[in-house]
């Protein structure tokens, strides 16, 4: 994987905080299922992209199925053809979030 993907995908999330009790309400979340990126070519990954650097664990499992509800690919990829999944696995911190993509699907390989 190229370094650029890799910065892509870590540049805000190393210094996101953490704020206790925040609630991502249905709104919050269609917000981001509805986020309309710079780049058309690869839509459905800059979505993912997005909602794994803004939200914690469980409103991210939550962002999923509505993704999915919504018709948008759970196993988008990158410009370079490499799936979503595959570009967050290099991160093993965030190891979770790879198990709750698997959990709704996503393909782990081919």
């Amino acid at each position: 994987m190229s370094e650029n993907v890799k910065n892509e995908v870590v540049k805000e999330k190393k210094d996101k905080k953490k704020v206790l009790g925040e609630t991502f309400t249905e709104d919050m979340l269609e917000a981001y299922a509805s986020y309309e990126p710079k780049s058309s070519t690869q839509k459905d990954f800059d979505i993912l992209l997005r909602a794994y650097r803004g939200l914690p664990e469980e409103a991210f499992s939550r962002f999923l199925k509505l993704f999915k509800q919504k018709g948008l690919n759970i196993d988008a990829e990158n410009n370079e053809g490499v799936r979503f999944i595959e570009v967050i696995k290099e991160f093993p911190s965030f190891s979770n979030y790879v198990k709750i993509l698997e959990a709704e699907g996503a393909k782990t390989e081919g």
